[in-house]
């Protein structure tokens, strides 16, 4: 492809050499010849009319883009040629950018081009009488960059991104550029990036960061599918489809304290020996008093209940699977590019609820002051123990096949 271009350089810079000026079909041919060299990286588009042409040539920054014009005039000019142009729905812009001699025929525009702008030429041959004579009239349609920096979520990428359908799409760029150290997130939504070329500088493409869990109880997301489509690539990049980690699982329930243990039995009491007998009549104490005598002790308290069971702990989540990741590249001989996928692990088993306390001991019973000395009863035990809920299962793996060019192609 570099050798056509050469040609079409050749032909357009010497335009009155026999290998050209002599053949009318010579310019049509050399310039759809090099049509062929419009996908090579820093060159856009070229675009003809009559017998001039305007060609977007990509700067290594970012939306940088100059345009060079290259005519073609066979007949000896005793005078000079006038570079305009306008911008399109603008035709008050119009202004001269060049004025070159008669043998020269080619030139870069000095002015400014904006990317996404379309700008109209005209190259005209004027003598030195006055007379004029249109050579061409090429328009040059100047592309746009996408510039990735930072880290960005890409869900944020409003006109980028659909909600309805989950994906982010980047597309209808002549180059995506990532600086060093970007990192472009797209979560659970698919990405496509498609570009005319690729270039990184160290950058990663990601789904859930290495942190991301999911809630309690709930399943990790799946990462969203990657399509990187391009002509060119250039650089390194870095594509991280990780599944987000499943979410731990709920703790088991906690065991109820146990109820207070029975009260112990009160004492039993009978009266013996004679008791005095009083009359209003009697004139002294005929009798002794009653002795109050023990049947039966009080009795201690009960132990208390023994705690409730506690819970055994709820199994973790399931981790969220790897997205399909698809990435053909026509010409990637200068792109190093490594994916790694990452299933998400499963959650962490729940932990086991608290067994419940014992109850506490009854009460005493009443001694009634001399029988027995009781005492409250044992505090219950406390509940049995349980064990902690398993490990979720991790995610699973999906499809990769990474095409960098006709003979490196790795699909698993």
């Amino acid at each position: 492809m570099l050798k056509m271009g050469s040609v079409l350089s050749f032909c357009l810079l010497g335009a009155l050499s026999a290998g050209c000026g002599s053949d009318p079909d010579s310019f049509r041919r050399a310039t759809e010849t090099a049509s062929d060299v419009a996908g090579i990286p820093g060159v856009h588009l070229e675009y003809r009319d009559g017998s001039a042409e305007a060609r977007v040539i990509a700067d290594a920054r970012p939306n940088e883009y100059k345009v060079v014009l290259r005519w073609l005039w066979e007949r000896p000019l005793d005078g000079f040629f006038v570079i305009t142009r306008f911008e399109a729905d603008k035709p008050e812009s119009k202004q001269i950018v060049a004025t070159l001699s008669s043998n020269v025929f080619e030139t870069s525009d000095p002015s400014h081009v904006e990317p996404g702008h379309t700008y109209f030429y005209q190259v005209e041959a004027r003598d030195i009488h006055g007379n004029r004579e249109a050579v061409g009239s090429p328009r040059a349609e100047i592309p746009l960059d996408f510039v990735i920096s930072g880290t960005i979520d890409g869900r944020t990428l409003r006109h980028h991104t659909s909600d309805e359908t989950r994906n982010i799409r980047i597309a209808g760029y002549h180059r995506i550029f990532f600086e060093s150290g970007a990192v472009l997130r797209h979560f659970d939504y698919d990405l496509v990036l498609q570009s005319n070329e690729i270039i990184s500088d160290g950058a990663q493409i990601e789904s859930f960061p290495e942190t991301s869990k999911a809630d309690l109880n709930q399943n990790g997301k799946n990462a969203g599918h990657v399509q990187v489509l391009a002509k060119f690539g250039s650089g390194s990049l870095e594509i991280v489809s990780r599944g987000q980690a499943g979410g731990d699982g709920p703790r088991g329930s906690d065991g109820a304290t146990g109820a207070q243990g029975p009260r112990g039995a009160d004492a039993e009491t009978y009266l013996s020996g004679g008791c005095a007998r009083f009359h209003a009549d009697w004139p002294s104490n005929l009798g002794e008093s009653c002795s109050t005598r023990c049947s039966a002790n009080a009795t201690s308290g009960g132990q208390g209940i023994q705690g409730g069971a506690a819970g055994s702990g709820h199994p973790g989540k399931k981790g969220g699977d790897t997205g399909v990741v698809h990435v053909q590249i026509t010409d990637a001989s200068e792109l190093k590019l490594e994916p790694k996928i990452i299933p998400g692990t499963g959650g962490k088993g729940g932990d086991p609820g608290t067994p419940g306390a014992g109850g506490p001991g009854g009460l005493p019973g009443d001694s009634r002051g001399k029988c027995g000395s009781p005492t409250s009863g044992p505090a219950g035990l406390t509940g049995v123990t349980a064990d902690p809920g398993a490990p979720g299962p991790n995610g699973t793996f999906s499809p990769v096949c990474v095409e960098l060019g006709p003979h490196r192609k790795d699909c698993k």
